[in-house]
C-alpha cells in the first residue's frame, strides 16, 4: 500500500485542483487507483454528482442559432465527444453515457427508470437543454420518429 506521505501528499494535491491523472503520475499509480483511495477516505465524493455537474456545463454551448418547429427556445448544443449519428457522449465517473440522459438526470434529480428512453423533441441529437428533452418508452420514441418523417425503416415511394 501507500505510504503515509504519499497519502498526505495526494488528499493536498486533490484538495488544491490537481488531477488524477496528475496525483497518479507523481505517486506512481492509475488514476483509478487514486480514485478508489480517496473515495475510501471520503475526500473525493462517491457520486462524482457535483464535479461532473460543473464540468457537463462547461461542454455546453447555449448561443446557436438552431430553432425547432416541435420545441420552443434554442438549443443547447453539446460540444465535446459526439457519437457518427451526433449524440453527445460524456464519461458520468462509471461509464459512458449520452450527454442528453445525463441531462435529463440532473434536471430532473433522479434516475431513468429501466426501459425508457429519453427523446428529443426537437430532433437535434446534440441538444441538452431540459425543456427540449421527454420521457417516453421505445414505442413512443419510434411514433415520434414517424410523426416527424424521421423513421429510417418507412417505406420509400
Amino acid at each position: 500500500m501507500y505510504p503515509e506521505s504519499f497519502k498526505s501528499k495526494a488528499v493536498k494535491m486533490y484538495e488544491s485542483g490537481t488531477s488524477l491523472r496528475e496525483i497518479a503520475d507523481q505517486i506512481g499509480s492509475s488514476p483509478a487507483s487514486i480514485s478508489r483511495w480517496l473515495k475510501g477516505r471520503g475526500v473525493l465524493p462517491t457520486s462524482g454528482r457535483k464535479k461532473s455537474k460543473v464540468k457537463f456545463w462547461e461542454k455546453i454551448n447555449k448561443n446557436t442559432n438552431k430553432l425547432s418547429p416541435y420545441a420552443a427556445g434554442q438549443c443547447w448544443e453539446w460540444e465535446a465527444a459526439k457519437t457518427p449519428a451526433g449524440y453527445g457522449r460524456l464519461w458520468n465517473g462509471e461509464r459512458y453515457e449520452y450527454a442528453h440522459r445525463h441531462s435529463w438526470k440532473i434536471h430532473n434529480k433522479g434516475a431513468i427508470p429501466d426501459g425508457l428512453f429519453i427523446m428529443h423533441k426537437c430532433d437535434n441529437p446534440s441538444c441538452v437543454r431540459p425543456s427540449h428533452l421527454a420521457i417516453g418508452t421505445p414505442s413512443e420514441n419510434s411514433l415520434d420518429s414517424v410523426k416527424k418523417g424521421r423513421w429510417r425503416y418507412a417505406k420509400k415511394d
